[in-house]
C-alpha cells in the first residue's frame, strides 16, 4: 500500500477503493476469472411465447418483472419461488422493446416503445405504475434510452432520426429531432453525464450526439479489419472509472475448447485497431473518460467515446450449424447489457442459446481488451426439437442500500418458448488482493 497513490476521489467511490489505483501510477494485479454456482431450475411462464423480431422483452424494476408480449406487458412480483401475476397492461399498440430507467433518486420507470409511434413511459410511484402517453405519427419506434439530469425521454424510429421529448410537466421546451442517420435506428444509450447520446443504425453507422447543443459530433464507422460493413445493433456506455487493470495482456483464463464453445469455432476472433480519430469538431464537446460497447452483426466494438477510435473487437459468430431456419435470420448481437460495477458486458445473439459474460480490462500499458469469462445458462448442447434461443434479458441491482458490500445484480433470460433463468452475479475479494471478480449463482424461481 504504500507505494500505491490513492486519490480523494478513490476515498469515495467504491470501485476506486476497491482497486485503489489511478491512471498515473496504475496497480499490477493478478486476474480472477468468473466462478459458478449453480443451483438451476428454468422457469416456465404459462402462456408466454415472445414474438420473433422484437428486440427487448424482459425488464425489471424493484423486483416486479415485466414482459412484453404483443399489445400487453404482464407484470409479476417475484415472490420466492413463484411468479405471482399483479397486473396486465394494454398498449395502443405491439411493444417492440421495453426498458426499466432510474429519474432520479427516488424514482424510476419503464419506458415501453412500439408500433406506430407508440411510446409510453409507467412511473413507480407509492408502489404503482403511474402512465405517462407520448405518441406520436412518426414511423414505428425500437429503441429508447432517458437523460434524467436532462429530464429528456429520447426514441429511436424508423424515421432514421432520435426523438427527445421534455417530460416534466412544467416545461415549456417543445420535443426535438436528431437527424443523420440513413436507416433504421435500433439501438441508443446515455452517457452516465447525460450529455451524451450514442446511437447505432442499419446504416452501419454508429453517431454520438451532444445534446445540449442539438448536434451530431461524431460519426464512428467500422474498422477495415471487419471485411465488410454489418448492420449495427447494440450500443452502450460505460465509464473508464470503473475498468480495473491486467498484469497479462494475454489474460484469458478459458482453454482452446471452453472458448471455441462461447464464442464459436474460429481461433483467430480478436483484433487490435488503431484508427483516425472520427469527424473534426471541438474536442472540448466531446465526453471525458467515457467507453463505447458497440455491436454488430458478428462483432462487438470497444470504442473511445473522446476519440471515437476503436480500441479492442471481437468476432463472435457462433458457428452453430444446428439454429434451426427460423432463427438464422436472428443472428444479431442485439442483445447488449453492461454492468459498470463489474466492468462486466452481457452480450446474446437472437438465434443463440446462451448469454457470454466478458469483462473490460486494461492492461499496464493503458491498451483495452474484451475478455470472455462465462456463458450462461451453462446447459447441455440440445437438438433441434429443443432449441431455445434467448430472446431477451434484463438486470437489476439488489443491494441499493448496501453501502458496504460489494456489488450484487440479478440478471433474468427470457427464451423463446418462456422460460425464464435468473442469475445472481456479485463482485468479491479474495483474501490478500484487491481485485475484484464474478461470483454467479443460478437461483430457482
Amino acid at each position: 500500500m504504500d507505494d500505491q497513490y490513492i486519490d480523494q476521489e478513490s476515498l469515495h467511490d467504491p470501485i476506486l477503493l476497491l482497486s485503489n489505483i489511478t491512471p498515473q501510477k496504475p496497480t499490477i494485479r493478478s486476474y480472477n476469472p468468473v466462478e459458478t454456482r449453480k443451483y438451476f431450475q428454468e422457469a416456465k411462464i404459462v402462456g408466454h411465447q415472445p414474438k420473433l423480431g422484437g428486440l427487448n422483452f424482459i425488464a425489471c424494476i424493484d423486483e416486479t418483472l415485466f414482459i412484453a408480449e404483443d399489445d400487453k406487458i404482464f407484470c409479476y412480483n417475484l415472490l420466492g419461488s413463484n411468479f405471482r401475476s399483479r397486473t396486465t397492461i394494454k398498449l395502443d399498440g405491439e411493444a417492440h422493446f421495453i426498458r426499466a430507467v432510474t429519474m432520479n433518486d427516488n424514482e424510476k420507470a419503464l419506458i415501453v416503445v412500439g408500433e406506430y409511434g407508440l411510446t409510453n413511459m409507467y412511473v413507480k410511484s407509492n408502489g404503482t405504475f403511474k402512465p405517462l402517453k407520448f405518441n406520436s405519427d412518426e414511423e414505428s419506434t425500437w429503441s429508447t434510452c432517458f437523460s434524467k439530469q436532462l429530464g429528456l425521454l429520447i426514441t429511436g424510429s424508423n424515421a432514421f432520426t432520435l426523438k427527445c421529448t421534455p417530460i416534466a410537466q412544467n416545461s415549456s421546451d417543445r420535443p426535438f429531432i436528431l437527424s443523420g442517420h440513413e436507416h433504421n435506428v435500433p439501438c441508443i444509450d446515455i452517457s452516465s453525464c447525460g450529455q451524451y447520446v450514442a446511437s447505432c443504425s442499419i446504416d452501419c453507422n454508429l453517431k454520438l450526439w451532444h445534446l445540449p447543443t442539438k448536434k451530431c459530433i461524431s460519426t464512428w464507422s467500422q474498422p477495415v479489419e471487419v471485411g465488410h460493413e454489418e448492420w449495427m445493433w447494440s450500443v452502450k456506455w460505460i465509464h473508464s472509472k470503473y475498468i480495473f487493470n491486467m498484469t497479462d495482456d494475454s489474460c484469458s483464463t478459458l482453454s482452446p475448447s471452453s472458448m471455441n464453445k462461447i464464442l464459436g469455432s474460429r481461433r483467430s476472433y480478436c483484433f487490435t485497431i488503431e484508427e483516425e480519430e472520427g469527424e473534426d469538431s471541438d474536442k472540448e464537446m466531446f465526453p471525458k473518460g467515457e467507453l463505447i460497447v458497440a455491436a454488430s452483426r458478428y462483432h462487438l466494438f470497444l470504442i473511445d467515446g473522446t476519440t471515437m477510435t476503436t480500441l479492442h473487437g471481437i468476432y463472435m459468430d457462433p458457428c452453430n450449424t444446428m439454429i434451426p431456419p427460423v432463427f438464422k435470420i436472428f443472428s444479431r448481437l442485439c442483445l447488449v447489457e453492461v454492468i459498470p460495477e463489474l466492468s462486466l458486458v452481457l452480450v446474446a445473439s437472437q438465434s443463440d442459446v446462451k448469454v457470454v459474460l466478458l469483462r473490460i480490462v486494461r492492461n499496464v500499458a493503458g491498451s483495452y481488451r474484451l475478455v470472455p469469462e462465462k456463458y450462461l445458462p451453462e446447459r447441455q448442447d440440445t437438438d433441434l426439437m429443443s432449441y431455445d434461443p434467448i430472446n431477451s434479458f434484463c438486470y437489476e441491482k439488489i443491494n441499493q442500500d448496501d453501502s458496504i458490500s460489494l456489488p450484487k445484480f440479478r440478471i433474468y433470460i427470457l427464451t423463446y418458448q418462456g422460460a425464464v433463468h435468473s442469475y445472481v452475479i456479485s463482485g468479491r475479494r479474495r483474501e490478500g488482493t484487491r481485485i475484484q471478480y464474478l461470483d454467479v449463482s443460478e437461483v430457482i424461481l
